[in-house]
């Protein structure tokens, strides 16, 4: 059978797009864990004992490599009652999105004045991945978008698109039509978002629960989008089982993020469910020859290996195929060049 993704029997071909919060610091927002926490230090807490517990607890210079919501998890060793740690829980919660709604805004003010140029730059971005990847080939393509993210400059700049009639011809001039854009995690202006962990094994304690378990569940991702009856929970998960090719940008794909992981395993033909208590292990459809077309690419800001001796880079690169599907997966490509290097430079440009 014919490996190439450019399959004369398909009849159209959809893309999908999977946007961590990568893309916004990429666009010029400060909005990784390390810039939000050190901003949250710095408030006052007025003398709550359950919140300054929690920011004597809080490295800032570890947050330049660890992922906020683990540590959440392993933070409730240090409480002694569910009370105490959900106030705590609540309060970055709730001063997470406070930030980011100002970081949303400032972006959005930015770029008021060139939004049109802003939006052109991102399709261009769009088709030189697509054309260098051989995506393209003359038949009709359905790009879809799932975000990690809790903002919407993502949806500000496809609405542009959408409603832009000589934006809008960069793409029907290829044949490829933007789909949907899902929040998988929720997003700002609807003031409901999943931030935790990804299963009840990532919380360190969960002894302090007992006496409400509802409590640990709202920090537990999978159960709180459940609870908050998030309806991209369903269309995220179509975009991926849906999708013959994925691109993976601005995202580690790491222990937070089990659950959607595990969703591109399924992508690639694994079976075995997410278990939102403990994870899970995967076992692989024998059925090779249904998945052998799927094809995803992974965007890593880390440099290229130069060489075969390049073991360190090398190893990185199986270790994303590895947590993505299988170590010699060569169905997973991973990519060095920034695929939205245009609108990195403009955003740099002010």
């Amino acid at each position: 059978m014919n490996s190439d993704i450019n399959n004369s029997d398909i009849k159209e071909k959809q893309v999908t797009l999977i946007l961590g919060n990568g893309f916004d610091i990429n666009m010029g927002l400060k909005t990784s864990y390390y810039d939000f926490v050190k901003w949250y230090i710095g408030l006052d807490c007025n003398d709550n004992k359950s919140i300054k517990k929690l920011k004597e607890h809080i490295d800032i210079e570890e947050m330049k490599w660890c992922d906020l919501e683990l540590k959440l998890g392993e933070y409730t060793k240090f409480y002694d009652n569910y009370v105490d740690f959900y106030d705590a829980y609540c309060d970055i919660g709730e001063k997470l999105i406070c930030y980011l709604v100002n970081e949303e805004n400032v972006f959005i003010e930015k770029t008021d004045l060139k939004k049109t140029y802003v939006s052109q730059k991102f399709i261009e971005d769009i088709m030189v991945f697509l054309a260098n990847n051989r995506i393209l080939s003359g038949k009709k393509i359905l790009i879809n978008f799932i975000t990690f993210n809790y903002t919407i400059i993502l949806d500000k700049l496809v609405d542009i698109i959408k409603t832009n009639k000589e934006l809008k011809s960069f793409f029907t001039d290829q044949n490829i039509e933007l789909g949907t854009i899902t929040h998988c995690h929720g997003k700002l202006c609807d003031n409901k978002i999943c931030f935790g962990v990804d299963n009840y094994g990532q919380i360190k304690n969960q002894g302090i629960f007992t006496g409400d378990e509802s409590y640990m569940q709202q920090m537990v991702k999978p159960l709180r989008n459940e609870y908050l009856d998030n309806v991209d929970l369903v269309l995220s998960k179509k975009a991926i089982m849906s999708a013959d090719v994925i691109v993976v940008y601005g995202s580690s794909l790491g222990e937070s993020d089990e659950y959607w992981k595990n969703y591109i395993k399924y992508f690639f033909g694994g079976i075995k469910m997410h278990n939102v208590f403990n994870g899970n292990s995967f076992d692989y459809s024998t059925n090779k020859e249904t998945y052998q077309e799927k094809r995803l690419y992974y965007y890593s800001h880390k440099k290229k290996p130069v060489s075969l001796f390049d073991a360190n880079s090398i190893e990185f690169e199986n270790i994303i195929r590895n947590n993505i599907s299988f170590k010699n997966d060569k169905r997973i490509i991973i990519i060095y060049d920034n695929v939205f290097a245009n609108l990195n430079d403009i955003m740099k440009e002010n």
